[in-house]
């Protein structure tokens, strides 16, 4: 087989990557870090997928890990060939499984073939999974080899019944834990748990065999308890008739104190009520009451208010009457016509005219000019005085209607005032014409006479409903006797004889009988306990025999499954002996070539666990440093392929296994490489140059 191309669309850290193939050795060198162990783990997917799991460990969900890390299609494709014909594989993957697609192309026709379904890796291979991970898959730090059935199948070659050796460790497994289902550590398993039901049952069912002796002893204690009980019963009933006239004397007794007690507080009561009507009949007329009250008050407060106002009102009207005298002052000062002027115009003018009559026509304009203009300035004069005067009228006339209208606002406050003062008057009886501190003393006096006489009103009242329900229960208790009953307890005698003495022996024997009838209850649970227990003992009887059937049958069973799994483990062993020898001879060959002085030979068992002889004894690899453990494993494997594969060989991917190798061991197993190249292909990954 050979692989001659990849592609990788994105897988892990590798993206659009494309890769050609030779026959031989292919190595691919690069630091760490670059994507090696990556482009392996590719190479494997393509063949055998990807497994689902939910285990959160990147090392070992390997999905999660390859999950690409800069998005895009999840997979790619390989090319390969195969006998004669030559493939090419895609698989793309996703979150999950099912997510998963495949596909395989027959590229001499480039149709999709169904030569191979999609578990493509064990058809070719002949290999599940984890046989090729152990076998062509040389993983960086785990190159050991291991067994499982479809290894062994392979190895063994007969992979016509590598079904039923795969089935192997199933049947195994199956018996296994059959046995432990039997048999647990701590003996858990359902023997130890049989064991332990049945030492129970017999434990329970001795318990019961002496409960049900037990149980006849208590029955002769209940017997006896009864007879004791009887005699109890029959003292306490003579004491009875013996306190019964005592007893009559007391509930007479009772009923006279309480009759007494209902008498005495109902005469209490109605003596108080008298007092309360005599300090309410001091009153020859009921005082206002609060509502009243509190009306008047607010009737005096308005009265305040509007005395107030009336004031303001006043001065209001003062101020008017001021500012109008101020305006006809102002009015009679305004002056009237000035005569001399007029004259002197009227002389101006006359004389101007002469001029001008005399054909004096200078002088004469000039004078009758002075003269016009002097008439002028005084009606100019006269006209200003006018309009002052009018404007002083008019503010006269505004002045006088606020006059008129601060006179009503006062009449109305005055008139408003006087009306609350008369009706203040009347309720508080009180002359008209009282000032406003005397009305509020009155109001005081008022309210504090109506507040007492609410007062003994409610103590009245108070009064006379506890003295009718007095009443009310005095009669009412006379009402429930006759009058020879009334006559009976009122007229009562008390007893000469005491009967405390008989009162405490009554005491005392029922006492005595609850304490003996406690007792008896007590025997009965707990014989009626011991009889249910006594019920049980056929029962358990047959369930500890069937009990012991179980057990037996179970360790019976146990010792089949024993020796069952013990004769196919010899046989398994026996079957695996058949390649035991080839492989041990590929082991000595490869290591020779890997190290020609090692003189020892490792031994190896079906398991393929490795033993090396030193110092005298077997010993495990975990004795060995890395770089010999990596070194016998190698040759442990490269003799593990060379017996799978007798004709076509397979690819090889080796995950750089020589990593632990020093340099000499490190060159020779190159060396082999090449040799072994020369047969079959291999894809080497290093980072050693």
């Amino acid at each position: 087989m050979r692989i001659q191309k990849i592609h990788i669309e994105n897988f892990g850290k590798l993206h659009d990557f494309d890769m050609e193939l030779q026959d031989g050795l292919n190595t691919v060198r690069a630091d760490n870090g670059w994507g090696k162990s990556t482009l392996a783990a590719f190479i494997k997917a393509m063949f055998y997928g990807l497994d689902y799991t939910t285990k959160r460990s990147l090392k070992e969900n390997e999905r999660k890990r390859y999950m690409p890390w800069q998005g895009g299609l999840f997979g790619g494709s390989l090319e390969f060939r195969t006998g004669k014909k030559a493939y090419r594989v895609e698989r793309s993957f996703g979150a999950k499984d099912k997510e998963d697609t495949f596909a395989l192309y027959d590229l001499s026709t480039g149709l999709e073939s169904g030569d191979y379904p999609k578990c493509l890796g064990e058809e070719l291979f002949h290999l599940d999974k984890a046989a090729f991970e152990r076998s062509g898959f040389f993983a960086q730090h785990d190159v050991a080899a291991g067994i499982n059935d479809s290894l062994n199948a392979a190895l063994t070659h007969v992979e016509e019944d590598a079904a039923d050796m795969q089935n192997y460790e199933r049947a195994a497994a199956s018996l296994e834990n059959r046995m432990k289902y039997y048999r647990k550590l701590g003996n858990r398993g359902q023997i130890g748990k049989l064991e332990e039901e049945l030492r129970g049952i017999r434990e329970t069912l001795q318990d019961c065999r002496n409960q049900e002796k037990a149980a006849r002893d208590w029955k002769e204690r209940i017997a006896s308890g009864e007879q004791k009980e009887q005699e109890l019963l029959a003292d306490i009933r003579t004491l009875e008739a013996q306190i019964k006239n005592a007893q009559e004397y007391g509930e007479k007794s009772a009923k006279k104190a309480q009759h007494d007690l209902l008498k005495g507080q109902a005469l209490e009561k109605e003596e108080q009520l008298r007092q309360a009507a005599a300090a309410l009949g001091e009153y020859t007329s009921a005082p206002a009451g609060e509502k009243e009250l509190d009306r008047c008050r607010e009737m005096i407060y308005q009265t305040d208010t509007l005395r107030v106002q009336e004031e303001a009102a006043k001065a209001e009207v003062r101020q008017a009457e001021e500012h109008m005298k101020m305006l006809e002052a102002e009015i009679e000062e305004q002056p009237g016509l000035h005569m001399g002027i007029c004259i002197l115009a009227g002389f101006l003018a006359a004389a101007g005219a002469l001029a001008v009559f005399l054909r004096w026509f200078v002088p004469g304009v000039l004078l009758l000019t002075a003269g016009a203009l002097a008439a002028f300035l005084e009606i100019r004069r006269r006209h200003q005085v006018q309009a002052q005067v009018k404007v002083l009228e008019e503010e006269l006339a505004s002045a006088s209607q606020e006059l008129q209208d601060a006179e009503d606002i006062y009449d109305t406050f005055l008139e408003k005032r006087e009306r609350l003062e008369s009706r203040i008057c009347r309720f508080l009886h009180v002359p008209g014409g009282t000032d406003a501190q005397k009305l509020e003393s009155c109001w005081k006096l008022e309210r504090q006479r109506s507040q007492e006489y609410g007062m003994r009103k409610q103590a009245y009242e108070a009064s006379r409903r506890e003295a009718q329900r007095s009443r009310e229960a005095w009669l009412q208790f006379r009402q429930g006797f006759s009058e020879e009953e009334l006559t009976a307890f009122l007229n009562l005698q008390e007893p000469e004889e005491e009967v405390s003495e008989a009162q405490w022996k009554l005491e005392r024997k029922r006492k005595l009988r609850e304490e003996l009838l406690k007792e008896q209850r007590d025997l009965h649970n707990q014989m009626k306990a011991l009889e249910e227990k006594a019920e049980q003992i056929p029962e358990l009887e047959e369930e500890e025999e069937r009990t012991a059937g179980e057990l037996e049958a179970a360790v019976k069973e146990h010792g089949l499954l024993e020796k069952t799994l013990k004769y196919l483990k010899a046989a398994r062993e026996q079957f695996s002996v058949r390649y035991l020898k080839e492989l041990q001879q590929g082991l000595l060959y490869y290591l020779k070539l890997l190290e020609p002085d090692y003189g020892q030979e490792p031994s190896m068992d079906v398991k393929l666990k490795l033993k090396i002889r030193e110092a005298g004894a077997s010993r495990d690899l975990d004795y060995f440093s890395a770089g010999w453990q990596d070194l016998f494993q190698i040759a442990e494997r490269l003799s593990v392929v060379d017996a799978l594969y007798k004709n076509e060989q397979p690819v090889l991917i080796l995950d750089d296994p020589f990593v632990n190798l020093d340099t000499a061991k490190y060159k020779r197993a190159m060396e082999l490489l090449e040799a072994l190249s020369e047969k079959r292909q291999m894809i080497y990954f290093t980072c050693r140059t």
